[in-house]
């Protein structure tokens, strides 16, 4: 989860309370702490996409005693973290969409990598634009899904659900 800088240090006094509350309102038994569902639920209702096998991680990482809580710094840093994570997904999203050039929505092919070549001034031969498009397209379809290009970016350590 660590990015290799603290986030917590790039919280206003305003952000930090606000996610105090949402961690109260979330804390469904009162008991100071949140449990996996209160987290699943919590994240969920944030407007998060989570999977359980990605609650199961950030419980791992952010309760290292295994008592399976998450008191309020521990879940203040998962908010920081998929904040940080959903900004760069959008991101990555955005630049997918301008690979898109077809009318096939959904998919980048290789005519649309070659046009974008052509349109930015590089000078790459048909070669290297099908060898780059091959890297991305890991499933051989001949296309490339949002999700391959995400995961592609993001250094294939992350599945996009």
């Amino acid at each position: 989860m660590s990015r290799g800088r603290n986030p917590a240090r790039m919280l206003d006094a305003d952000m930090k309370a606000e996610i105090r509350e949402v961690f109260d309102i979330f804390d469904a038994d009162k008991s100071g702490t949140i449990d996996r569902h209160e987290l699943k639920v919590g994240l969920r209702a944030m407007g998060f996409d989570i999977t359980t096998e990605e609650i199961n991680q950030l419980m791992a990482e952010n309760d290292p005693n295994g008592l399976g809580y998450l008191d309020g710094k521990a879940f203040e840093k998962v908010i920081l973290y998929k904040m940080q994570t959903r900004d760069e997904i959008d991101e990555i999203r955005r630049i997918f969409k301008m690979f898109q050039r077809t009318e096939k929505a959904g998919y980048i092919y290789l005519d649309d990598l070659k046009t974008i070549v052509k349109e930015t001034g590089l000078e790459y031969t048909d070669e290297e634009c099908r060898e780059m498009f091959d890297a991305f397209d890991t499933d051989g379809t001949g296309r490339i899904s949002e999700a391959q290009f995400i995961d592609i970016i993001e250094g294939g350590t992350r599945s996009v659900h």
